[in-house]
């Protein structure tokens, strides 16, 4: 402003008024920047998460166990098969976790791969 105002720049001179007006633009373009570059990162990690294989919690009665796989029926009466691999967290009694009859609860993949297993009392 002292640069603007050595140059016979008063108030009510166009001059003072055009450096007033270009002072708010560049403040409101600043605060349109600050607010903008948050949420256009947040629009970033939703389209992330979006990609992410979600998974889904399973409630149920045990049918079948397998080595590599589990059959358990859930509340309403469907069948579901699980798909156990090595990165499978088996909570349970050493030896044979779950037999016919438990009930349990999975964490399960959107494609049917079991991440943990425990049983439910």
């Amino acid at each position: 402003m002292r640069f603007i105002l050595r140059f016979n720049a008063r108030r009510g001179t166009p001059l003072f008024i055009a450096a007033r007006i270009g002072g708010a633009v560049a403040l409101f373009l600043m605060s349109c920047t600050i607010v903008a570059v948050p949420t256009a990162s947040f629009g970033a990690t939703e389209e992330r998460e979006g990609h992410a294989p979600r998974s889904s919690l399973y409630k149920g009665e045990v049918v079948v166990h397998e080595t590599t796989k589990l059959v358990m029926k859930d509340s309403n009466g469907q069948r579901i098969e699980l798909h156990l691999g090595p990165d499978t967290l088996i909570q349970g009694r050493p030896g044979v976790p779950f037999r016919p009859g438990d009930f349990i609860e999975a964490d399960v993949t959107p494609e049917g791969h079991a991440k943990s297993i425990r049983p439910v009392r």
